[in-house]
């Protein structure tokens, strides 16, 4: 049997002690734990004097609510930024097509999502299209 892992480990720069205040009053508020680090559905905590949130998983987590947490935060705190953040999908054996990963970009205004198999889906129906297009291209020389 293998077991799989959804895994991700990122940091937001907090300001001040507002920020840092907000932060931490949310991530409990949207939670039905009272465990602060297990409120998104990953670990949570802030160092460095509260300067530093850091949100991470080593095993599952849920990324919609880390992603809208951080479009709030920018929303609220710096309309005019952006955060991003990447993870990694892991098997613990060497199965075929079992690894993937993917990536969010945040603004205050939008979430954006991508993942290795969406852009695996892209650039083969690029490919499809380049071959029939030279297809064509090579079925109208011979015509001539």
């Amino acid at each position: 049997m293998a077991d799989n892992y959804l895994q991700f480990s990122t940091v937001v720069t907090l300001k001040n002690d507002e920020e840092k205040e907000w932060v931490l009053a949310e991530i409990l508020k949207r939670s039905d734990h009272d465990d602060f680090e297990k409120a998104l559905d990953c670990e949570a905590t802030v160092d460095q004097g509260g300067r530093l949130l850091w949100l991470r998983s080593a095993e599952s987590a849920n990324l919609e609510p880390v992603a809208e947490l951080m479009q709030d935060y920018l929303k609220k705190f710096h309309p005019d930024r952006f955060l991003k953040m990447t993870w990694a999908i892991t098997c613990s054996k060497l199965r075929a097509d079992e690894f993937d990963g993917g990536a969010f970009f945040v603004t205050s205004k939008r979430i954006t999502w991508s993942g290795s198999w969406k852009f695996f889906n892209q650039m083969e129906e690029r490919f499809k299209k380049a071959q029939k297009k030279a297809k064509a291209s090579r079925k109208g020389s011979r015509q001539r």
